[in-house]
């Protein structure tokens, strides 16, 4: 009973800082000035950080299924490249699409 009480604690406090750590990123605020507005010190930031990373490499690869419409004419507006993935959007992609494409990338 006490292990599965300190594993819930424990994977209650990993989403709690996967949260924290979303939050930031999508804040568009330094992680410093984030950390200042939170009450958080950027140290713990980074700690958490780091492990939830660590963590999801640990897991290995994660794909995101995504739906792009056949493009029989359509010209190459771009290609992106995030880390190790690399896309090439073409004209007329709508911003949902995008979107999601760019998450997907963020992640690999």
């Amino acid at each position: 009973m006490e292990k599965n009480l300190q594993a819930y604690n424990h994977n209650r406090k990993l989403a709690e800082w996967a949260q924290r750590v979303q939050s930031c990123r999508e804040s568009g605020l330094s992680v410093r000035q984030w950390c200042d507005e939170n009450g958080l010190s950027a140290k713990t930031y980074y700690y958490w950080q780091r492990r939830l990373f660590q963590m999801s490499e640990a897991a290995g690869p994660r794909f995101a299924k995504i739906e792009a419409p056949v493009h029989t004419a359509g010209h190459i507006a771009a290609s992106v490249r995030i880390g190790t993935a690399q896309a090439e959007i073409y004209n007329g992609a709508d911003a949902e699409t995008l979107k999601a494409l760019v998450e997907a990338m963020q992640s690999c």
